[in-house]
């Protein structure tokens, strides 16, 4: 696992500049530094290394080839390596390294581009072709590694990160219209955007080919197609149950491969309890590691109860409000793109504590996609069952003109707001069964007139992803799987984690295992209205009831409880984003004049306070010369 970035240029690059780029993914990898450029320094490729595979010097990157004329750098882990190097040595490839970098060379070596299909894991490589005078960059399937680039006329740049790209003062600082508009309503910006214009994130799944001065880039593997596959594969007399058992024991035996010691985040859910199950299959000692929240109802005794069990080396930490203070700002250096999600605070805080003793950890993020978990799946199944009397109700409503008289108006508005979905279609009808917390027109309201003016000519790009449908809870989640996944949770893990030099892994999404899943029907995932059925059904044979048979608690921050949203409101107040244009002051003024204190006004704060902290850290190019004090020092 590491830090890596890249660079192509018509003229010798500022190898001193390079070099500042490189180093503000020094938490990526602190126990490495490495830098190829070519003998006209017109490319170079950097790398900081967080030692996982092969400890020894033999896996520093930039790693060559036998013949020192292709050289690559690389994040992330390809848990198969070793099946495919030994394929690769029966063709008479020699190894200097035990690493799976390596394996990943002399593949490409072997059979080009297409050498990407053979990979299960997570990963982004960087392949400089001295031959051929190319570069290759890939994403894994679904996008749990990630890469920005910029390619603008004679020169194009790739990082794991914002940071390294814009820390280039000549590369614009221009906020995207249409990313402040996709994060006011989703709470994260979609693919292929980023917050600044003129940067792109390279999609999952997704091959990006530079040479000559142009980019191309090629989709390798598309999930909607490995699913239909998959279904048209399905032996409809296999037991489903079996078949998920073996195949996450599977995942999570392969995820467990490493040279050094791993450990398990334990939420107490029943995603992150499975991983333990099957990980202390495999484990002579497991390790686990949960945090709560001061004064607030949360999963701590649950997870206690899954170590218990599976006798764990536990650790807890909490958070209070005075932690969520202390982390606000800090916070927004490693979060380099502004996220909605109030969860960010206990993961930085449970990979911060992880990473005082190891440098692995695997986690359960992924399950809520792969077995129907989200509570939005619920309300479909709801308003799918009141579909009939909606359609009673409205006729009525518009055939007297208003409700009948006799009826309470307090249930009127009940029954509008229950019903209010199915005066709603596709994307607009998602959102809403998400628990929205801007509608359309109060994001046009608050955007300054200049950015309004600029939205017109931006591609939707959920609403082209959403154009097959969204119609069944698997639409849902194909969907969440391509989207609120890639851009939110697995960023969410991967900042954190990385911040702290820790490498996090995500055996629920094995794509062997997602692909089948997705693959079921409905009924089998979400029988008789149970979320995540079929996945339960498995737990049951090694899981504690208690942890089965309760509510899905989720593992966001309780910013209103610890006080954070009003001790943060100065921020939207005084917005340093409206004076500088990006939104209106007057219409954040008359939000906050409006707010109610309810649940959705606060997320609506929280998502203005989230962005605000995230601008005075990045839009200003003369304060982000110096990161935050690392965690740990870089050891070279």
């Amino acid at each position: 696992m590491c830090g890596i970035t890249g660079e192509i240029a018509a003229d010798p690059l500022d190898l001193d500049l390079f070099d500042a780029m490189l180093d503000e993914l020094t938490h990526r990898g602190p126990d490495g530094r490495g830098v190829y450029t070519s003998d006209d320094e017109r490319v170079a490729l950097g790398s900081r290394r967080l030692s996982i595979i092969d400890t020894s010097a033999a896996g520093d990157m930039p790693l060559t080839n036998e013949t020192g004329d292709v050289w690559i750098v690389y994040n992330g882990e390809t848990y198969n390596y070793q099946p495919v190097r030994e394929e690769l040595q029966a063709r008479g490839h020699e190894f200097t390294s035990e690493t799976d970098t390596e394996v990943i060379l002399h593949a490409y070596e072997e059979w080009g581009t297409d050498c990407v299909e053979r990979f299960r894991g997570m990963f982004v490589f960087a392949i400089w072709d001295e031959r051929e005078e190319r570069l290759v960059v890939a994403r894994d399937r679904l996008g749990i590694k990630p890469c920005y680039y910029y390619d603008v006329d004679d020169r194009f740049v790739f990082a794991s990160e914002l940071k390294s790209i814009v820390r280039d003062p000549a590369v614009p600082r221009e906020v995207d219209p249409a990313a402040v508009h996709d994060f006011l309503l989703y709470r994260y910006v979609p693919a292929p955007r980023s917050i600044w214009q003129g940067i792109r994130k390279l999609p999952p799944g997704h091959l990006l080919v530079h040479e000559d001065g142009t980019t191309e880039l090629t989709e390798y593997w598309s999930l909607d197609e490995a699913v239909d596959a998959r279904r048209a594969e399905l032996d409809r007399a296999d037991d489903p149950e079996a078949v998920v058992e073996g195949l996450l024991d599977d995942a999570v035996a392969e995820h467990l491969v490493s040279d050094v010691p791993l450990s398990v985040l334990l939420s107490g859910g029943l995603d992150s309890s499975l991983v333990t199950a099957f990980a202390s299959r495999h484990l002579d000692e497991t390790s686990t590691y949960s945090l709560g929240f001061d004064g607030t109802d949360d999963e701590l005794p649950h997870a206690r109860t899954v170590a218990g069990a599976f006798g764990t080396a536990h650790t807890e930490r909490t958070l209070s409000s005075q932690d969520l203070s202390d982390l606000a700002e800090r916070l927004m250096y490693y979060y380099d793109e502004p996220i909605g999600d109030s969860s960010i605070f206990p993961t930085f805080m449970i990979m911060e504590a992880i990473s005082e003793e190891f440098k692995v950890a695997l986690s359960g993020d992924g399950g809520d996609e792969a077995f129907a978990g989200y509570n939005w799946y619920s309300r479909h199944r709801r308003y799918e069952a009141l579909g009939d009397f909606a359609g009673l109700f409205g006729a009525l409503d518009g055939l007297l003109g208003v409700v009948p008289s006799s009826l309470d108006n307090r249930y009127v508005d009940a029954v509008r707001s229950r019903l209010e979905p199915f005066d709603r279609s596709g994307l607009d009808r998602y959102r809403h069964l998400m628990a929205p917390r801007f509608e359309t027109s109060e994001v046009t309201e608050l955007l300054s007139d200049d950015l309004a003016a600029e939205l017109s000519d931006a591609d939707d790009v959920l609403a082209a992803r959403a154009s097959s449908g969204l119609d069944s809870i698997p639409d849902l989640q194909r969907f969440d799987a391509q989207t609120f996944m890639v851009d939110d949770i697995l960023v969410k893990v991967d900042r954190a984690s990385m911040a702290n030099s820790l490498e996090v892994r995500v055996p629920f999404l094995d794509h062997r295992l997602l692909t089948y899943t997705l693959a079921l029907d409905e009924e089998t995932l979400f029988d008789d209205g149970e979320k995540k059925h079929l996945l339960k059904r498995v737990a049951r044979r090694v899981l504690p009831d208690s942890i089965l048979d309760r509510e899905k608690q989720g593992f966001s921050a309780p910013l209103d409880e610890l006080g954070f949203i009003d001790e943060h409101l100065h921020l939207v107040r005084n917005s340093r984003a409206a004076a500088d244009g990006v939104f209106e002051q007057d219409a954040l003024d008359a939000l906050l004049a409006r707010s109610t204190g309810s649940a959705r006004d606060q997320a609506k704060l929280w998502l203005l306070i989230s962005f605000e902290l995230w601008y005075r850290e990045w839009a200003n190019p003369a304060d982000s010369d110096s990161a935050p004090e690392r965690v740990r020092s870089p050891s070279t």
